[in-house]
């Protein structure tokens, strides 16, 4: 599937600050934006706890960041892997009065819509909640992406729906969006347990032909290398259960840091359309795509690729290396082959601001 990239563990190494990287890989960026703004209070809201065989208490009081808990957080247990207020901008416009906002979701292969209230789709049972040993809900990557969604929402309503030119700061708030958006997807998390989940299996196999060995091949034992592979440090079996058990509890941050800097540095251009439909979105919204590399998954530092994601039904946010005006009209051709995609890529529903589909996108 489009975009679907390889995992990368989380561990209190790998955890910095956002704008080191940023000021380090990507010469665009003003460092005194970077350090001012976005990436630093991110992270500081959900790096506590994210520690492969660690102690997350032990993080918290050392100050690595505010630990929200039961205890000082109202409960969160129903978490969106698409977030409610990303989706407010499909809400039905000719709503009927006295009725709750609703979006249309349709079936991806087609089918009839169904009228739902954004706060009821897309959304899991603590998806994002680390359950710590004392039995307490640790929410705090719940809370760090909705720093980041309260920022989008603020730069798609002041700036997007207005057509203007985004600040520095504003787009790496808008690029950690994006890249929180494509990893945080359910589909996202089956793919990375499916690959750990393989990687464990692997394990215990190895573990088991060990245990099996007498004293003696135990001594002429060899285990394989990878080619190139470093000394630098590697994970127990107990590290990789947990991955792929809960891998977006303890990726994602790293995940969004790693990517980050190359999004920041890329060209963005947002597409528009007054379409009365216009762009439909879905339950995996952000998608990577490179038509360069075939089979192969597709690379950020690819010159060819792109990395799109519906901002509203009036526009399309598009990162690449090319060079595009901020803002460019799509013809409702390119409209029509831009839901056509979306369609093609989501996982199990795609979301429309009216109950309306059109047979080109099935085509």
């Amino acid at each position: 599937m489009p975009g679907r990239a390889s995992p990368t563990p989380t561990s209190p190494d790998c955890i910095r600050p956002f704008e080191r990287r940023l000021t380090q890989e990507s010469s665009r960026l003003d460092s005194s934006l970077v350090t001012r703004h976005c990436p630093s209070q991110f992270a500081l809201g959900i790096d506590r706890g994210f520690v492969i065989g660690g102690n997350a208490h032990e993080s918290a009081q050392h100050g690595s960041g505010p630990c929200y808990t039961e205890k000082n957080s109202m409960d969160q247990s129903k978490q969106h892997w698409v977030p409610r207020s990303y989706l407010e901008a499909w809400r039905d416009p000719d709503l009927p009065s006295g009725y709750t906002p609703y979006v249309w979701r349709f079936p991806k292969d087609g089918g009839k819509g169904q009228c739902k209230a954004p706060h009821k789709i897309f959304a899991e049972t603590d998806f994002y909640t680390i359950h710590l040993a004392d039995g307490q809900r640790d929410l705090s990557l719940e809370h760090g992406l909705g720093k980041l969604e309260d920022k989008f929402c603020q730069i798609r309503r002041s700036r997007i729906d207005n057509r203007e030119p985004m600040n520095i700061e504003e787009k790496v708030w808008f690029c950690g969006f994006i890249a929180a958006m494509h990893f945080r997807t359910r589909a996202q998390r089956n793919a990375f347990q499916q690959q750990w989940g393989h990687v464990d299996r692997v394990a215990e196999d190895l573990q088991q032909a060990l245990d099996e060995m007498r004293p003696e091949q135990l001594q002429q034992y060899r285990p394989p290398r990878s080619p190139g592979e470093t000394s630098g440090p590697s994970l127990t079996m107990n590290d990789v259960k947990k991955l792929a058990d809960q891998p977006i509890q303890f990726m994602l941050p790293t995940l969004i840091e790693e990517h980050l800097p190359v999004l920041a540095r890329m060209n963005l251009v947002i597409f528009t359309t007054e379409d009365d439909i216009g762009f439909v979105t879905s339950d995996h919204p952000c998608v990577w795509f490179d038509p360069n590399r075939g089979r192969r998954p597709p690379m950020l530092e690819s010159r060819t690729i792109e990395v799109s994601m519906p901002v509203s039904p009036n526009s399309l946010a598009l990162l690449c290396w090319e060079n595009f005006t901020n803002y460019k009209n799509m013809s409702l051709r390119e409209v029509d082959n831009a839901n056509r995609f979306q369609q093609m890529v989501c996982d199990e529903y795609f979301v429309v601001r009216r109950n309306e589909t059109k047979p080109v996108w099935f085509t």
